[in-house]
């Protein structure tokens, strides 16, 4: 999602030492933002999940249900023009 618009988009730039240093940093910091969004968001649905099991004490749809809106608190990480 991040180097390959990079490479299309700013290849001229890329190679400039005033200009591809911004250009590397913003994109490095993209990945990092979008690999901590995927992260936070498959470890919170599951950690949401089996600690609101435990909490309750027994697993049914109802109780997954309850305890997966906790992911979506991962949205928080990305960047507002990315939300939903």
């Amino acid at each position: 999602v991040y180097l390959v618009p990079m490479l299309l988009v700013h290849r001229e730039k890329l190679f400039s030492m005033e200009t591809g240093t911004p250009i590397l940093k913003k994109t490095a910091l993209g990945v990092v933002r979008s690999s901590l969004f995927l992260s936070m968001y498959c470890s919170l649905a599951w950690g949401g999940n089996c600690a609101f099991q435990h909490a309750v004490g027994h697993s049914a749809p109802a109780t997954i249900a309850m305890g997966a809106w906790v992911s979506g608190l991962a949205t928080f990480i990305e960047k507002k023009s990315r939300r939903m």
